[in-house]
């Protein structure tokens, strides 16, 4: 699953998440191409990517991914259980 961010001109918010075109059948497998799109996620500082400081303890200017992390900011991509 993949989180929809949005920016309104003062920082990006979440609104809405979608599926993957892939299909794993293997937990391992979804697992790891599920960090590698995280990974490549984290490659930006957050000061670019601009979140929502207010919605988080840390400092803005010196705030690293970890720390956002940690005081709750969502990872952007998650694997999820198909069911019918």
């Amino acid at each position: 699953m993949a989180l929809h961010w949005q920016y309104n001109d003062e920082f990006s918010f979440e609104e809405g998440e979608s599926a993957d075109d892939r299909l794993f059948f293997d937990q391992e497998q979804a697992d790891d191409a599920c960090k590698k799109l995280c990974d490549e996620f984290f490659t930006s500082s957050p000061q670019e990517f601009e979140p929502c400081w207010p919605a988080y303890d840390v400092d803005p200017d010196t705030a690293t991914w970890d720390d956002l992390r940690s005081a709750g900011f969502p990872d952007p991509f998650y694997v999820k259980e198909l069911s019918t």
